[in-house]
């Protein structure tokens, strides 16, 4: 679980081509092609990303869609109650001795507390965008990264980056491979890399992440 609560509601399936049937050839909704220069593995790593990242969007908006019903079906059960019921808000405070305790900071009545969950709907139905966003934001960042991670000849040009091209160049053999590799430099420069793009504009990020296979300029 990610730290904007986000779990899978969709999944995430693969099925090799030789196991393809009439029945599963209807559900599939990408397709994962080797391609044929190994120069170009990259782009395998992004088609099965778009996979999982189309379940974590599509499961952003399944949740958001649960929790606006929810509310719909609290508002009801409270709106068709007719015992005089209370609705209470309760919170753990912590007292001079420093225990906690359980106090209540609101009461409602069970109309009240239907029409409150009502007007709850604008806070998730922002929170809703912003999730979504923070998830398209987070996806982008994820293709580009893969991208140049296995592209990384942009990111290393000047003479402030002398040392990190030495790294590349030497990371034919699996050892020296090690420290030019994710967990290494690469990974810091991305990071700064990141940081700054961050400020371009999702939308001036994604195109030009679209363009980049087409330009060998950043």
């Amino acid at each position: 679980m990610s730290a904007r609560g986000q779990f899978d509601l969709v999944g995430h399936h693969l099925i090799r081509y030789e196991e393809f049937s009439p029945g599963s050839l209807a559900a599939a909704n990408n397709v994962i092609v080797p391609p044929d220069d190994p120069t170009d593995e990259w782009a395998r790593v992004l088609m099965h990303m778009i996979g999982e990242w189309r379940a974590v969007l599509r499961s952003a908006y399944i949740r958001w869609a649960m929790a606006i019903n929810g509310l719909h079906v609290a508002a009801a059960k409270y709106e068709s109650e007719t015992l005089a019921k209370e609705f209470v808000v309760t919170s753990v405070r912590v007292d001079r001795s420093g225990a906690d305790r359980t106090e209540v900071i609101a009461k409602y009545s069970f109309q009240e507390a239907s029409e409150a969950h009502l007007k709850v709907q604008g806070m998730l139905c922002a929170h809703g965008f912003i999730d979504l966003y923070a998830g398209l934001e987070e996806m982008v960042f994820e293709f580009y990264r893969a991208y140049l991670s296995e592209k990384p000849d942009i990111l290393i040009r000047g003479p402030a980056f002398a040392g990190l091209r030495k790294l590349q160049r030497e990371s034919t053999s699996s050892e020296k491979r090690k420290k030019f590799g994710p967990k290494r430099p690469l990974t810091e420069r991305l990071d700064e890399w990141q940081r700054k793009k961050l400020y371009d504009g999702l939308d001036k990020v994604f195109l030009a992440f679209c363009q980049k296979r087409g330009t060998p300029d950043s």
